[in-house]
């Protein structure tokens, strides 16, 4: 409870990859400096800081609990012990990983450029006249580089067709 109103709480998990792969120590020994640890998760998975800032601030969320999770057996993927746990306010998280809501809506209103830019260029190299014409995009995310690909694809695409439905 804040202030006699239910709390908002948006609670994430950073689990602990393989320590010796990633050259780091392992979480259970750096339990007791969470600030370094907060800080190494900042740096090394800053998309994934950023998606959880941005999610609890776009929810209204009151506070973000990160647990911090981690095999309880390196070979397994079945088990996990949750080392322990820490709240955050959602501005003060953001504004650790210099994250703000104006950077936050600039992200979107720079997506919405590009698609635009690329409709219009489109249009230019059809030589089409009619804004009306339906155009269809597909961005992707490369997991493994910091590069997003915007694909134009037909109109039907990803359309649901009504004549495959069966109500038998």
């Amino acid at each position: 409870r804040l202030g006699g109103k239910p709390a908002l709480v948006n609670a994430f998990a950073l689990t602990e990859g393989d320590p010796k792969k990633l050259g780091q120590e392992p979480y259970s020994k750096m339990m007791d400096k969470r600030g370094t640890l907060l800080a190494t998760e900042i740096q090394n998975n800053s998309f994934k800081m950023a998606k959880f800032v941005a999610t609890a601030t776009l929810s209204g969320a009151d506070s973000i609990r990160l647990g911090f999770v981690a095999r309880a057996n390196v070979k397994s993927s079945d088990e996990h012990v949750i080392l322990g746990a820490q709240h955050y306010k959602p501005a003060s998280l953001g504004h650790q990983m210099s994250l703000t809501t104006t950077n936050m809506w600039g992200v979107v209103k720079w997506l919405i450029m590009l698609v635009r830019q690329h409709a219009a260029n489109l249009r230019a190299a059809q030589d089409d006249d009619e804004e009306e014409d339906m155009l269809k995009f597909v961005l992707v995310r490369d997991g493994n580089k910091s590069l997003i690909t915007l694909y134009a694809v037909p109109a039907e695409m990803f359309e649901d067709d009504d004549d495959d439905d069966d109500d038998d």
